[in-house]
């Protein structure tokens, strides 16, 4: 299949599913929902909306840094705090476009403006994935423990039961030994290619990726200030959250939630947009769904959904085209350099 056609039908599923969902949010709101949901924007105090995108634009900031750092330990590199910074909100715009599309266009804006080889900014990015997700996990652990009246038994009840069964169709018997020998398998495919290609050229520059890969991912060890690093990695997810829990007062139906119904939020709008394109529609669910356990009216609940993530996206859109403008007005001179290094 032409690879283009591909693109456009991985956008054109992702975008379908965030349309079904939005139409699935909205389809049973009648007229009165319409007019609370109205009324609820109107009156909305959007002095915490912007709080939360100030909050949402030192997380990106530090984000930058962070990752500047880890380029710096993966080699002989030094890239400049504007271009990494703009690099990782091109990286949040081309998400809304299309999953993952982003992180190919960091790590190619760092290849065209700074020289930087794909395989370390690669490395470093999955060892920020890597981070990312123990700390999602982490709040996610947090939220089912403290949240467990409320977000923790509804997990349970809706899918601990579906989770289990599927563990344990995986932990049987039969399972295990199907499992056991596509591992043996595939290890004896592997050792057979490494011994007949290993002197190829083509192997040799493979080779050479993943060691650009490993330089980029082990960058962590390497960091020239451990402590600065790691204040990087809490303070954006403390951002993370802080940009969430200052949301819940610019609505009155939601002010009461407190700051554990705002980390729940948090989690799960998190996963939400993990799975669906810019979390169009999903987002606007589940936080729906997060709210109602807290005794907010439905519509007012979706009200919120539509307020935060609508901010938030206008963020990227805003902040992502500016980085593109910015990025070719600062390396006009540089770009034919890199790109033939």
């Amino acid at each position: 299949m032409n690879k283009y056609l591909k693109d456009i039908l991985k956008v054109a599923i992702f975008l379908g599913l965030g349309i079904f969902l939005v139409w699935w949010s909205v389809k049973d709101l009648s007229a009165a929902d319409w007019e609370e949901m109205k009324a609820a924007f109107k009156e909305a105090n959007y002095f915490w909306i912007f709080l939360s995108i100030l909050l949402t634009m030192c997380s990106h900031f530090s984000r930058a840094l962070r990752w500047r750092m880890m380029l710096q330990a993966a080699g002989d590199n030094n890239p400049s705090i504007a271009n990494t910074t703009s690099a990782v909100m091109v990286n949040y715009l081309a998400n809304l476009a299309l999953p993952r599309l982003g992180e190919v266009m960091r790590c190619g804006v760092m290849r065209r403006y700074e020289g930087i080889p794909l395989s370390e900014s690669v490395g470093t990015l999955i060892t920020e994935r890597i981070i990312d997700v123990l700390f999602l996990l982490a709040f996610t652990v947090i939220v089912f423990v403290w949240q467990f009246e409320r977000v923790g038994l509804f997990l349970q009840e809706n899918l601990g039961t579906a989770l289990g069964a599927k563990i344990e169709n995986l932990t049987s018997g039969s399972a295990l030994i199907y499992l056991v020998i596509a591992a043996l398998i595939g290890l004896g495919i592997a050792f057979w290619l490494f011994q007949k290609f290993k002197e190829t050229a083509l192997f040799q520059r493979i080779l050479e990726t993943l060691k650009g890969l490993w330089k980029g991912v082990s960058s962590v060890k390497n960091v020239s200030n451990l402590p600065l690093f790691l204040f990087h990695t809490f303070f954006i997810w403390i951002m993370y959250v802080c940009m969430t829990y200052v949301c819940i007062f610019a609505m009155e139906a939601t002010a009461h939630i407190g700051i554990g119904g705002a980390l729940a939020v948090f989690v799960c709008g998190g996963y939400a947009i993990l799975f669906t394109q810019g979390g169009i529609g999903a987002y606007q669910l589940i936080v729906q769904a997060v709210l109602i356990l807290y005794g907010v009216k439905s519509n007012l609940a979706l009200a919120f959904g539509w307020l935060v993530w609508s901010s938030q996206t206008i963020l990227v859109l805003v902040g992502g085209v500016l980085a593109l403008v910015v990025l070719s007005l600062l390396n006009r001179s540089d770009v034919e350099k890199h790109t033939h290094n």
